[in-house]
């Protein structure tokens, strides 16, 4: 019995010992999501330090605001120190893939990029390779690896707006899935070089989303004002706002559904809100306020367009008509006074 008891002790003990050793290695074992924003401060510091200086920041902002532009395939960084800042430029990046064609995301599937506001979302794991990256500065121009660690955020598309819109055509699913991440591949969502990608997601994790919510993400068509002198000019693809949007109409059977004249009216719309941002660069002025009401005043319009269209194709008929009388009238007093003089 006693030898029982001896074994049966040293067999817990060796138990103890290993299981001790497990946990400890589980416990000294490095999470690489951890790492990921002391990696991209070594390698980066310099970086955003010029980037801080230069906005006119004496330490990091603690709210971010982010601003996409198809069209000229660049994304800004909006930074304050609250929501109710005056916010600054920090830095603007190009984007190397992307569905770089102007207008709306109406369908899962047609590989499109939406436009609106979003509020964003940070994610660390994907079975997709694109949305890994090595952070090791000799290697972060190479293609990542399911090995690397994976981050990225991603869009809260479809909003309610989005779905509206979509089902307005008949369309049942918009879509989703809608990232900003790296390694420059696209089937429509915003993708970066990787070493702009870890600076981008480095002012997004900036962000204090316990004191003012998830950063806020706005996808524009393309620039609608350029600087012009002390103040602000019209772009030329805003200038051309309505031909772009014919153009628009025809990239997709769901756009031509749509139709150029909604299409126009949402950019207007948008126009409009860019103006109020670039006039006081606020978290308030930078929302693009989309919804379904924004085409109220364009179908009220269409609508007395059409009605005006109808009421001079019956007048046009009409006058026809009034014509083919006329000469019925005159052929007829014509061979009446003939057969008169006869």
């Amino acid at each position: 019995m006693a030898r029982l008891t001896s074994k049966y002790n040293l067999f817990s003990l060796i138990l103890s010992v290993f299981l001790c050793c497990i946990c400890c290695t589980a416990l000294a074992k490095p999470d690489p999501q951890k790492d990921i924003l002391p990696k991209i401060e070594a390698i980066k510091a310099p970086v955003f330090a010029q980037e801080l200086q230069q906005a006119g920041f004496t330490e990091p902002p603690t709210y971010i605001s982010l601003r996409l532009y198809k069209l000229d395939a660049q994304l800004e960084i909006w930074g304050g120190y609250s929501d109710t800042d005056q916010l600054k430029k920090i830095a603007t990046y190009p984007i190397c893939a992307m569905d770089f064609a102007p207008g709306p995301k109406l369908k899962e599937g047609d590989e499109r990029t939406p436009e609106g506001s979003f509020d964003l979302s940070f994610y660390n794991s994907s079975s997709n390779w694109f949305m890994h990256i090595n952070l090791d500065p000799n290697k972060l121009s190479d293609e990542g690896d399911t090995k690397d660690p994976a981050f990225y955020a991603c869009t809260d598309y479809p909003t309610s707006f989005h779905k509206n819109l979509s089902k307005s055509i008949g369309v049942k699913k918009p879509g989703s899935a809608i990232c900003i991440h790296g390694n420059c591949v696209s089937v429509g969502c915003a993708s970066m070089q990787n070493t702009n990608f870890i600076e981008i997601y480095y002012w997004l994790k900036m962000h204090d989303v316990k004191q003012f919510g998830a950063p806020r993400a706005h996808f524009l068509p393309f620039r609608f004002y350029e600087p012009c002198g002390n103040n602000y000019c019209y772009t030329g693809a805003s200038k051309a706002l309505e031909q772009m949007a014919q153009i628009a109409a025809t990239l997709t059977p769901e756009s031509q559904l749509l139709g150029p004249d909604k299409i126009a009216m949402m950019w207007k719309h948008m126009r409009n809100r860019e103006e109020a941002f670039l006039t006081s660069p606020t978290s308030q002025t930078a929302e693009l306020e989309l919804s379904m009401d924004i085409f109220n005043d364009s179908q009220t319009d269409l609508h007395l367009t059409k009605q005006n269209q109808n009421l001079i194709q019956q007048k046009q008929t009409l006058i026809q008509i009034l014509k083919r009388q006329a000469l019925i009238l005159l052929q007829q007093n014509t061979n009446s006074d003939y057969k008169t003089k006869q």
